[in-house]
């Protein structure tokens, strides 16, 4: 399991928690959620982009090619790189310490006032990082005495060619992560809040000045063009859309057809890809017609790419795992369209998908809250005998949450200070999300209500 502690870090005053598949955090504006998805999504990205597709490559390359490897200049270089992507996701941070713990034991941990100060040891990376690259040069050996993988003979004095060294490395590499459990290299998504810029973008997205924009959104704007290729493939038709839930092709529901109904619930049509930019379209009087997103609701906006990213990581989640934190999947939804936008989350962990998916989510939201609960409590329900079948007509098992691998944090104000810690609001004796902290709200407002009452009757 993955660890993360925080301590003085923006509004985090004091956070110590285990990483689970699926992470929901709820609380205040300004309490801290995103900050503590984002430092989440940071290492992650430190293992995924940095070590794995540079330090690693770079000394497999240079034992196939006998090269001298410093391990000391790679220790550099990885600090380096590290410094500088967390200095581009929190340029305006200048205190805390955080410290990260990986599957494998390896740590990260990060004083960011030492390195506001320019002092030494700012940043500190645990030796069992590097320790795992001894397990590669045995491998190295094998592969560089199958001379019959170098293009042009195999004469010992055949030079391979950097082609050949970099082709050789990657084999090697694919090798190394297929053959490590729970350590494939997923890929990782942010989700940030505020998606409805996507409508005003449409086609110009390769046209954006990536200076006005955060690290964040520009990623993910990237990712989105990704994702409108797929929206534009033969692969999305054949499986999403309210075409195919009209028509008879599947007798049975499944993960797809459960995600089309969802996604025609949320965004009242399906999303279009034209020439002229994107819509929705609408189906009014028996009759179907395209609504530029621009010009529909601010739910509609914010939903629409969302459920893009969803239907797009669900088609392809036989080829690929995926890390995705998304923020505030419930804006400007009604209630029964936040209950059916959590449900389309939830169907990214379902056990039926080939590869795994890790899911964190910040919300302000006890709608989300409520859908979850029921979730867990089908999965619950359902584990006692002869009642799986039953509860599955209730609640579609892709719906159903093992509770052992979620987590749910309510992040707490600290008395007397402006900043907040986080409180497992998860009632492991009801196996229930506990609402008690959210319902303090409606009772302050009962209450209040009340108490005019007593005044309007008082005599």
């Amino acid at each position: 399991m993955q660890r993360i502690e925080v301590k003085n870090f923006g509004p985090l005053k004091d956070i110590n928690l285990e990483i689970k598949d699926y992470m929901v955090f709820i609380g205040p504006q300004a309490s801290g959620k995103s900050t503590l998805a984002k430092l989440i999504y940071f290492f992650w990205k430190v293992e995924s982009d940095i070590y794995r597709k540079e330090i690693i490559p770079n000394y497999i390359l240079s034992k196939i090619s006998d090269s001298s490897f410093n391990e000391s200049n790679s220790i550099n270089k990885f600090t380096s790189q590290i410094r500088e992507l967390f200095f581009e996701l929190f340029p305006t941070h200048r205190n805390g310490q955080i410290r990260f713990i990986y599957s494998n034991g390896a740590k990260i941990q990060i004083d960011v006032a030492r390195w506001s100060e320019k002092l030494n040891e700012d940043i500190i990376i645990d030796n069992s990082f590097f320790s795992d690259l001894n397990e590669f040069d045995e491998r190295v050996r094998i592969l560089k005495d199958n001379k019959f993988l170098f293009e042009g003979g195999t004469e010992d004095t055949q030079k391979p060619s950097k082609r050949q060294l970099d082709y050789l490395a990657q084999i090697l590499l694919d090798n190394m992560l297929d053959n490590t459990p729970g350590e494939a290299n997923p890929e990782i998504i942010f989700i940030p809040a505020g998606r409805s810029i996507l409508s005003l973008l449409s086609n110009a997205f390769t046209f954006i000045d990536s200076n006005n924009l955060d690290y964040f959104n520009e990623n993910f704007i990237r990712f989105t063009n990704k994702v409108r290729k797929f929206l534009t493939s033969p692969d999305h038709d054949n499986l999403f859309g309210r075409k195919f839930i009209m028509s008879s092709k599947r007798e049975e529901e499944d993960i797809y057809s459960l995600s089309n109904e969802l996604s025609f619930n949320v965004l009242k049509g399906d999303f279009h890809v034209g020439d002229n930019g994107d819509g929705i379209m609408q189906y009014h009087n028996n009759s179907g017609y395209v609504i530029p997103l621009k010009h529909t609701s601010s739910g509609q906006q914010e939903a629409s790419w969302l459920i893009n990213v969803i239907q797009y990581i669900l088609a392809e989640s036989y080829a690929n795992g995926y890390d995705i934190i998304i923020e505030e999947p419930e804006a400007h939804l009604f209630p029964d369209a936040q209950r059916d936008i959590t449900k389309l989350i939830t169907l990214l962990s379902s056990p039926d998908l080939e590869k795994k998916t890790r899911l964190i989510v910040t919300t302000h939201s006890p709608y989300i809250l409520a859908t979850l609960n029921n979730s867990i409590k089908a999965f619950t329900t359902a584990q006692i005998e002869n009642k799986s079948e039953e509860v599955a007509k209730i609640l579609s098992k892709e719906f159903w949450i093992n509770p052992e691998n979620l987590f749910v944090g309510f992040m707490n104000k600290n008395e007397g200070e402006d900043n907040f810690g986080i409180q497992d609001i998860f009632d492991h004796e009801s196996r229930l999300i506990d609402h008690e902290v959210l319902d303090q709200v409606s009772d302050d407002i009962i209450k209040q209500f009340d108490d005019l009452l007593d005044i309007q009757y008082s005599e």
